[in-house]
């Protein structure tokens, strides 16, 4: 019979999984994985165990089952964590391909740090993968000044440079309309592109009072 498995740990609140399949004892299959990743194994999960360490790590028989229908199954599981994945930055699987089994991958994939995988395929450097899973995340937000093209890291920034109220560049990002002093700004997306709304397109403005000033003069 053939064992699907789960590894898992929590670092820095963030949860890593792994799930594989294997026709050994689970312990067995456990420590030829820690031996790859000590041999420096190019595998996103390998590359992860390295960085936690291996006491932290949780090892279940999630099933048993033919060893005709273990791909299958193994697949299943992978497709349904990729769910929660998708929607949880902090929520990350470690395998590189759902194709055929996560056992038989040989690829060089940089490790996923819960980025779209877009981003995954570029050679970003470990320091741009923490900015975009810092914007992911929520934690950072850049966003860029239409007017002048200059491009801040967050609104906090913008409102230091620029003198705006950060809430006033916050609303123009949001809405896409413009300030009193014909400035206009838009988040910036993972890739740098600015994110615009209809109301970018429109000559409106965040200030009713200064909207109203320019429909009557």
């Amino acid at each position: 019979m053939t064992i699907i498995y789960r590894a898992q740990a929590v670092n820095k609140n963030c949860t890593y999984i792994y799930i594989g399949k294997t026709d050994q004892k689970l312990d067995d299959r456990r420590q030829q994985h820690e031996k790859d990743a000590l041999d420096n194994s190019p595998r996103s999960f390998h590359q992860r165990l390295r960085t936690i360490d291996f006491n932290k790590w949780e090892w279940i028989v999630l099933l048993v089952c033919d060893p005709t229908d273990a791909i299958k199954e193994e697949k299943r599981m992978i497709k349904r964590l990729r769910v929660q994945e998708k929607h949880n930055p902090f929520f990350v699987i470690l395998n590189d391909t759902d194709k055929n089994t996560a056992e038989e991958s040989n690829k060089n994939d940089i490790p996923n740090y819960g980025i779209p995988r877009s981003c995954k395929q570029k050679n970003y450097t470990p320091g741009e993968i923490g900015k975009k899973f810092a914007i992911v995340s929520g934690k950072l937000k850049p966003v860029k000044n239409l007017t002048t093209n200059a491009e801040y890291a967050s609104i906090s920034e913008a409102e230091k440079i620029d003198k705006n109220s950060k809430l006033l560049i916050k609303k123009s990002c949001s809405t896409g309309r413009k300030l009193s002093n014909e400035t206009r700004y838009a988040f910036l997306d993972l890739e740098g592109n600015p994110i615009l709304t209809e109301d970018h397109q429109k000559d409106l403005y965040v200030d009713k009072r200064a909207q109203k000033n320019q429909g009557t003069s």
